[in-house]
């Protein structure tokens, strides 16, 4: 079994500018499948911060495809460090 992988999630709804916490285990180039506490509204498009080796973190645009309870799947539209 592969590990947990935490991350932050950073969106905006409306005016208000949030930022959530998530972990993963099936973390892929396209995208994740996640568990969230608040409820992210599928085609949200979102910024993912996840912590990457040595202190570096990616911030990848991203958006929610799927939503089954707290259980989330996010497609990642391209990867920056």
């Amino acid at each position: 079994m592969s590990s947990r992988r935490g991350f932050r999630i950073r969106l905006q709804r409306g005016n208000q500018r949030l930022t959530l916490q998530g972990w993963a285990r099936d973390l892929s180039e396209s995208g994740l499948g996640a568990f969230v506490a608040e409820v992210l509204v599928v085609g949200e498009l979102v910024t993912l911060e996840i912590p990457l080796e040595d202190s570096e973190r990616t911030s990848d645009p991203s958006e929610s495809c799927s939503r089954i309870g707290n259980r989330v799947r996010i497609s990642v539209h391209g990867i920056e460090r």
